[in-house]
């Protein structure tokens, strides 16, 4: 066995002891010992953060086993009644004052490079996160760097965030981010091929059935489509549309600014009733269904609560605004018909 190998697995049991060491807190000697050991070598410093994830990834794997704690990064987390987002597992506490040492002892004087807590590994509860909502479902989440994530129903977003740069993947639907500026750190929303970058803002990005739609509450927010050749910088009450049929689309947000969901209210201006409800079916268990051609192409204006206590009020509402009656059908869903019907 080759001299090299004995050392380098040397220096990981020795970083996995100073871990579990210091979870169980150090004495003074022990403090000066551990600094320098980490300011020895600049290896140290990585080996150390790797086998401090490890701990912390192992400890939220026990803690979910158990149901004590929230999943591991990577699982789904499906929002719902009976799912209360939970806060930080006592393992990513735990990872974070470790780390915390490490700032320590680099800034007591090693010589070389210091780190800061952006230049040390994510613990696994923040990246890799998939956060996924059903029908009727809108929540929201703060995120590990101060920002709020709110996520509309029929939504999946995956949290990455990375030393140089914090990105949402939108697999799906529609999500409204509130940034915590970080120049030195990016906040991106990535649909598919398009990615919309903001370094302090509020916007909200949707991704469905093939098309992008970015508006902008404020600050700026900039849009790079590689497979289109498209770049453009949008500010605060800016929108701008793709789809296949169109190309990009660049005008004012409506009246009602972005992400009017988020106060669980949808507004439409002069739209068909068919593509209000293919809007609106996304907030319910039971879809409402419209068989009149007529019927469907009525146009519908105004803002409509969604209410989720009584989902029938939107139904009541949908029905006096398009002069049609609601029949509901033996499987739940409702059936909008002409008054004359």
């Amino acid at each position: 066995m080759h001299t090299e190998e004995m050392t380098a697995r040397d220096v990981h049991d020795h970083a996995a002891q100073w871990v579990f060491k210091i979870e169980a807190g150090l004495s003074a000697a022990e403090q000066a010992a551990f600094e320098a050991w980490i300011g020895a070598d600049p290896a140290h410093v990585e080996i150390f953060a790797r086998q401090s994830a490890i701990l912390a990834a192992d400890g939220a794997a026990l803690q979910a086993e158990e149901g004590l704690d929230a999943p591991l990064a990577g699982d789904a987390v499906y929002y719902g009644e009976d799912s209360p987002v939970r806060g930080p597992s006592p393992w990513h506490v735990a990872f974070m004052g470790v780390m915390s040492l490490v700032i320590v002892a680099v800034l007591g004087g090693v010589g070389w490079t210091m780190l800061s807590s952006s230049d040390l590994p994510l613990p696994p509860s923040v990246s890799g996160q998939i956060y996924q909502t059903a029908s009727a479902d809108i929540r929201s989440q703060v995120l590990e760097d101060g920002s709020t994530l709110w996520v509309d129903a029929q939504s999946q977003v995956r949290v990455d965030y990375r030393v140089e740069e914090r990105t949402l993947y939108l697999e799906d639907g529609a999500v409204f981010i509130e940034v915590t500026p970080n120049p030195e750190r990016p906040l991106r929303v990535q649909a598919g091929e398009v990615s919309f970058t903001a370094l302090g803002t509020a916007y909200e990005v949707e991704a469905r059935e093939g098309a992008y739609t970015l508006r902008v509450d404020h600050g700026v927010v900039a849009i790079q489509d590689r497979a289109h050749g498209f770049e453009a910088v949008l500010e605060a009450g800016e929108e701008a549309h793709w789809s296949a049929a169109t190309g990009w689309q660049h005008g004012q947000i409506n009246r009602w600014g972005a992400a009017l969901w988020r106060q669980e209210r949808i507004a439409f201006e002069n739209v068909s009733l068919g593509e209000v409800l293919t809007v609106v079916n996304r907030y319910r268990e039971h879809p409402i269904v419209v068989v009149d051609k007529a019927l469907s192409e009525e146009q519908i204006s105004g803002v409509f609560a969604l209410n989720f206590n009584d989902p029938e009020t939107l139904v009541t509402a949908l029905s006096a605004s398009a002069g049609a009656k609601a029949r509901t059908l033996y499987d739940g869903r409702v059936l909008l018909m002409p008054e004359a019907a």
